[in-house]
């Protein structure tokens, strides 16, 4: 409980600059608080699960789960759910079971929920942030858009500056990140399997896979989101849709 305190300053960083962000800051930090309270008595159970299909069954849970949350950011895109599903899903498949097939991860329950949270998680926020760039991009663009278009470009010509400046935007965290591990942070995953006993090299190669693999998962669920949901923002004779988030 203690810990809620460190909400206080975005909270009030919130209110100070009426960012109006303060509710979502509050909810989001007591959601995250009670759900990993939940999971820290749940997780033995789900560890013991051996059917695979109950296994696979609760992957789909957590991808619908961050489906559900990433759709919120593209209210002004039709079929928001099921492109957010299908990308962050697509992620997964790409990803896990590369790891398991390489033997990167051992085919065990613990290993390939863990890394499918953090590839899942990972899908979720970046087609959640393609969403809200692309929005912010269309409002910044859309004049350059509207005369591309007159002057006879495809649909796909005329967005295809817009869509590169989204996907652009997504990788700059990956990508400073990847600058700068082990020069200026030391990742979280790699620190854990060290502080757990693990041998240094073997964390260190352990995390370069994650790294690696997380910065495709951003890659492709932004350019899935980007090149599955631009065309929604024109309507049937080819024009700009005045549409707002």
């Amino acid at each position: 409980m203690i810990t809620l305190l460190f909400i206080v300053f975005p909270l009030a960083i919130s209110l100070y600059y009426q960012l109006k962000l303060e509710k979502e800051i509050f909810i989001s930090s007591l959601r995250a608080f009670l759900q990993l309270l939940a999971l820290g008595f749940v997780l033995s159970f789900i560890f013991s699960l051996t059917n695979w299909l109950h296994i696979f069954a609760y992957i789909l849970f957590m991808t619908l789960v961050a489906a559900i949350t990433a759709r919120k950011r593209g209210k002004a895109i039709p079929f928001a759910g099921i492109t957010s599903f299908c990308s962050i899903f697509i992620c997964w498949l790409i990803t896990v079971p590369l790891w398991v097939i390489f033997q990167v991860i051992p085919l065990e329950t613990p290993q390939v929920l863990a890394v499918s949270g953090m590839v899942i998680g990972n899908a979720m926020t970046s087609t959640g942030l393609t969403f809200h760039l692309l929005q912010r991009e269309y409002t910044q663009t859309k004049d350059l858009i509207e005369t591309k278009l007159a002057l006879g470009f495809t649909m796909y010509q005329a967005s295809q500056e817009w869509i590169q400046q989204t996907v652009r935007t997504i990788l700059i965290p990956n990508i400073d990140t990847l600058k700068t591990v082990g020069l200026v942070q030391m990742p979280g995953m790699m620190t854990g399997m060290i502080l757990a006993g693990s041998p240094p090299y073997q964390a260190v190669r352990f995390q370069i896979v994650i790294m690696f693999s997380i910065t495709a998962v951003v890659v492709i669920s932004g350019i899935m989101v980007s090149v599955a949901s631009y065309r929604f923002y024109f309507d049937k004779k080819v024009r700009l849709k005045r549409t707002e988030t």
